[in-house]
């Protein structure tokens, strides 16, 4: 099976890394500055009772360091049990490569704006840009320095069960992060950061490691859904569909996939989502479950979440009319995502499901 990548911009270059080094995406929040952290480390996190080191991508690249702002991202990356958040301007999809289509010679025969120690190989994005494919391994450089940062200010932090930013007499004060990193935030935003930060810091009661879901948010017609990783097999541009003679509207048709004849479906009508002008479909998400196979059409894929299932809230009365087919909403870019139930909407398709 092809990897599939999480793409991500910085600056005006697209970057990507492998979807299962992907722990979590969320927005910017405050931070904590740690003076004596590595020079790529601009401060540390309190992800729900764990302290989370965050590095900005600029930094560790060699770039000079450009504000940071609402919009930014961090991608929660994770290579040899080490968790570190990685700060990015923009999170622009996730992507299945063919191995063919990446040159694992980086240089290319010229010099890079990046050192090519951080790269594992280049791929042709859908523009003209390359996507850059970063190797984790020396991404996550200073991994003992880092880890020790991590546990002496979780250390503090359970000690003296003070809030993330009382934890350690070292750091700075929490105004740092602005005066460092985003001199130009207004009063609001800054409350914004704060508010994120309140909010990644609560650990919910009683949650396990199985109770977390890892989902792919998909966007159709404007709306956002979750769709669970253990039910993806890929990600896909769609090459070309052969429309099927005599079958309903919510049958798209069927694409070829390496040899192999998949059938794709339009979800639209049975999450109650008007159906807008037709136009070209380019992208799906290809489903397995047990020996049934079948993709769907998105409009974009847009991030990889892992939430606790207790995060999950009861879906709004405006959409009890597809209850059968969404299993709860989540909070998702100032908006709701709701978390599709895959084997209903897949039987809802006329596509055979074992329940």
């Amino acid at each position: 099976m092809n990897p599939s990548y999480l793409v991500f911009k910085l600056r005006d270059l697209n970057y990507g890394i492998k979807v299962s080094h992907v722990r979590e995406i969320f927005a910017l929040p405050e931070l904590m500055p740690a003076p004596e952290a590595p020079s790529d480390i601009i401060g540390l996190l309190n992800l729900r009772g764990k302290i989370l080191p965050i590095m900005h991508l600029d930094r560790r690249l060699g770039q000079a360091l450009s504000p940071c702002c609402l919009n930014d991202r961090v991608i929660v990356v994770e290579w040899q049990g080490l968790q570190v958040g990685v700060v990015v301007n923009q999170v622009e999809e996730v992507c299945t490569l063919d191995a063919t289509a990446i040159d694992i010679d980086v240089s290319y025969g010229r010099e890079h704006t990046i050192s090519t120690a951080f790269l594992q190989g280049i791929a042709k994005g859908e523009s003209d840009l390359p996507l850059l494919l970063l190797n984790p391994d020396t991404l996550l450089r200073q991994a003992e320095d880092v880890a020790m940062l991590a546990w002496e200010a979780e250390l503090d932090h359970l000690t003296h069960g003070a809030a993330v930013i009382d934890f350690n007499p070292r750091l700075l004060t929490p105004n740092a992060f602005y005066e460092l990193y985003c001199p130009e935030a207004s009063g609001a935003e800054r409350a914004t950061f704060r508010e994120r930060a309140e909010v990644l810091g609560r650990s919910p009661e009683n949650v396990e490691a199985e109770d977390l879901l890892a989902i792919a948010v998909v966007k159709v017609e404007g709306e956002y859904f979750g769709i669970s990783l253990d039910t993806v097999r890929e990600f896909i541009t769609v090459p070309k569909v052969s429309p099927i003679p005599c079958c309903p509207d919510h049958i798209v048709g069927n694409t070829n996939l390496r040899g192999e004849v998949v059938l794709l479906l339009d979800i639209r009508s049975t999450l109650n989502l008007p159906k807008a002008v037709k136009r070209p479909i380019s992208k799906a998400v290809i489903l397995q479950i047990g020996d049934i196979a079948a993709g769907i059409t998105v409009d974009e894929v847009c991030d990889i979440l892992f939430l606790h299932t207790s995060e999950l809230a009861p879906l709004p009365a405006a959409l009890q009319g597809s209850a059968a087919f969404r299993n709860g909403t989540y909070q998702y870019c100032e908006t709701l995502l709701s978390v599709l139930n895959v084997p209903n909407v897949l039987s809802a398709q006329q596509v055979r499901v074992p329940m």
